[in-house]
């Protein structure tokens, strides 16, 4: 059966289209292709249709609409304060000097 018919036999009001399903899954085969441990113990050839099984039955947590336009937001904010701090961090470091070795002297 192919996974994407899953979406009928599903009643998760967040999933509204097939779109979503594969915008969803393809954000998760990227977590499980980095090591994140699967949340089924169903066989699969490959890490995409893991991941959209693992969507459609709901293990997968996700945002849509107004909280994701949150999350999003307060990440971007989240990474440029970071990216400001940074520079502070690196300038705290006293700088090295490098000393010059006299010359070997010939025999």
């Amino acid at each position: 059966m192919e996974v994407l018919s899953l979406l009928d036999h599903h009643s998760n009001t967040k999933i509204d289209s097939h779109f979503r399903i594969v915008i969803i899954g393809v954000q998760r085969a990227k977590q499980l292709l980095q090591g994140a441990p699967t949340t089924c113990q169903k066989p699969f050839a490959k890490e995409t249709s893991r991941a959209v099984y693992e969507v459609l039955e709901g293990d997968v947590e996700f945002v849509v609409g107004t909280e994701a336009r949150l999350f999003k937001e307060a990440s971007e904010h989240a990474k440029a304060q970071a990216a400001e701090i940074q520079p502070l961090e690196v300038a705290a470091t006293p700088p090295t000097t490098k000393t010059r070795e006299a010359p070997a002297e010939k025999k």
